[in-house]
């Protein structure tokens, strides 16, 4: 029998998180399963034949320090024709919060004001202080995960320090500032795989920010989501292009729903009790996708 199965290729970590700790014990079930390993000596030609009869390859290691080793990787099987979960238009063009916001205004979907910051935050000094004095910014790298590179700032001074640590933190990396939304330590996960929500938790942190290490920050439960963020949730991971999708919101002070993020390639390990069954309906959807693909 394992002759028979099909093979999915997986860049992964080499260590293994925690997602991939959870998932590729069921995805051995169903798959022939073929590592490439971050960080690698990349040979271009051994990654040619190593993939020569993959149809699909799933990206687990979307994660920093990764996640551009990852983006070179999806865009090298993208020219060997392969599909990947997710793409690169998805994982780079989407996730970048600047453009994550041009996006939902595009296509009208409620998210807080964005603003991008010039490496010379002194070019907008007067526009910054008005702003501000509409309510606290967070300044985030276009490109940050976890809570990592992420700073809120109320005064034009505490604007100044947060850009300061965050530059010395990313380097180059553009940063946008986003209207703090305030919602006391209270947020919202709702995952997706192919456009149907297999997921949605509420997140309950310590302070405004979550943590990197949210399985000590925070705790976590289940929730049924009403009509409204089913809705909402369901337009944007099409509208996003994203396959396996993680939906960061909050909610306003008059119970709206905002945007906050879209995350490609998402934990599954939020609450443990239902990470088997999560992680199943993602081997699932694989199956079924990989057949699809292969029909073509």
């Amino acid at each position: 029998m394992t002759s028979l199965r099909r093979s999915l290729g997986v860049i992964c970590t080499a260590r293994y998180n925690a997602t991939e700790r959870h998932l590729f014990p069921l995805l051995e079930k169903k798959f022939r399963l073929v590592l490439f390993p971050l960080p690698a000596d990349v040979e271009y030609q051994q990654l040619k034949h190593s993939s020569h009869d993959l149809t699909l390859v799933l990206n687990t290691a979307g994660d920093m320090p990764y996640a551009f080793d990852a983006l070179e990787m999806i865009k090298t099987f993208e020219g060997f024709g392969k599909h990947v979960i997710d793409s690169s238009r998805s994982f780079y063009y989407r996730e970048d919060k600047w453009l994550f916001y041009q996006t939902c205004m595009k296509h009208h979907l409620p998210t807080p004001p964005s603003y991008y910051i010039p490496h010379n935050i002194g070019l907008m000094k007067a526009k910054l202080r008005d702003i501000l004095r509409e309510g606290p910014l967070v300044f985030k790298g276009v490109y940050s995960d976890t809570g990592r590179a992420v700073k809120r700032a109320k005064t034009y001074e505490e604007a100044l320090r947060a850009v300061k640590i965050l530059r010395k933190q990313i380097g180059l990396m553009p940063l946008v500032a986003q209207r703090y939304v305030p919602h006391g330590t209270i947020s919202y996960r709702v995952t997706l795989i192919g456009g149907k929500i297999i997921q949605s938790v509420v997140k309950y942190g310590k302070n405004w920010k979550e943590g990197k290490l949210f399985w000590k920050n925070e705790k976590y439960r289940l929730f049924t989501p009403d009509l409204a963020l089913r809705r909402l949730c369901q337009k944007t991971a099409k509208v996003f292009g994203i396959e396996w999708c993680g939906i960061d919101l909050m909610k306003d002070s008059q119970g709206r729903w905002l945007l906050i993020e879209v995350n490609s390639c998402p934990s599954m390990d939020f609450v443990l009790s239902d990470i088997e069954r999560a992680n199943e309906k993602l081997a699932a959807y694989l199956v079924t996708l990989d057949k699809r693909l292969r029909r073509k």
